[in-house]
């Protein structure tokens, strides 16, 4: 199976449930191929789930995994090694309520091709069959599943995808949640540790200069949208002045840009890191200047 295919057939077992699908909104580099935004393939999925829901191994997880096993085996697939864990699984005392969510993580076996090796499997150890798994992109063969808690979705949009209802952040939500994601890599945002992701300097850039998006830019600076960026913002507690200190992690930016965006990317998609990073600062001091604007004229 294609990437694309790998994640329609789960987007669409999962948009197939009426209670999941009140709850789950996607995100990242999927929503973007959505929106024609990238032609990068991933059979890996980001989503959002709204505030104040929760979910349990044997509610939700198991009802996840029923969706997703018989969703495969009508494509002629065997879900292995189906595993649903809260992420972290050990929760430190000062870790706020909101901050967390779910991994699912699976391979996926061509039952047809590995026919024989399925009837002579022990049902109580399939999990070994995962060695046959489909081969996937870098190398892999796990298929991942990220769902985070506590996220605002409230301005999600629609997208029939072949006849199946599923809800994406729209391209404005995810221009002001990459941001949000480039401050929470700042060291005055402490939950987080350690971490640098380029990335999505890099999306926030390919997204305002697509020709598709002509007019998202003036939209990401409108004060009318502000109480989407506020709540977004705030599902994380992340202060917006954050926005104006990219400076700071600039270096290690550059570095990760190097080592992981490029080797992703094709050589005609490739930018220069030191226009990427400006264009992007100046982005973030614009928009937290319309915001302070914003505040004062309330």
């Amino acid at each position: 199976m294609t990437p694309d295919e790998i994640r329609n057939t789960i987007l669409k077992a999962i948009y197939s449930d009426n209670d999941l699908k009140e709850d789950l909104v996607l995100k990242g580099g999927n929503a973007l191929k959505f929106y024609d935004i990238t032609d990068r393939a991933s059979q890996d999925l980001d989503f959002s789930i709204k505030e104040s829901i929760r979910y349990q191994k044997e509610n939700e997880g198991e009802k996840l995994r029923a969706l997703i096993l018989d969703a495969f085996k009508q494509v002629g697939f065997l879900v292995v090694g189906f595993k649903f864990i809260e992420k972290p699984q050990k929760r430190k005392k000062d870790l706020p309520p909101y901050w967390g969510g779910y991994k699912i993580s699976f391979t996926i076996v061509d039952i047809e091709k590995h026919q024989d090796k399925i009837d002579s499997q022990d049902l109580d150890n399939m999990k070994e069959l995962s060695k046959y798994g489909e081969d996937l992109e870098n190398n892999r063969k796990k298929i991942e599943i990220d769902l985070s808690y506590d996220e605002y979705v409230a301005d999600k949009k629609s997208y029939d995808l072949e006849g199946t209802t599923i809800y994406l952040y729209s391209p404005l939500m995810l221009v002001y949640e990459k941001i949000r994601a480039s401050c929470q890599q700042l060291e005055d945002y402490k939950l987080v540790g350690n971490k640098t992701r380029a990335r999505d300097l890099y999306d926030i850039y390919k997204i305002l200069t697509n020709p598709k998006q002509a007019h998202l830019r003036e939209a990401v600076l409108a004060q009318d949208n502000f109480y989407i960026l506020e709540n977004i913002f705030k599902a994380k507690d992340v202060p917006l002045e954050l926005m104006l200190k990219l400076d700071s992690k600039e270096s290690d930016l550059a570095e990760d840009y190097k080592t992981k965006v490029i080797p992703q990317i094709t050589s005609s998609e490739t930018e220069d890191f030191d226009y990427i990073f400006f264009y992007n600062k100046d982005l973030f001091e614009k928009l937290f200047e319309e915001y302070q604007n914003y505040k004062q004229e309330e």
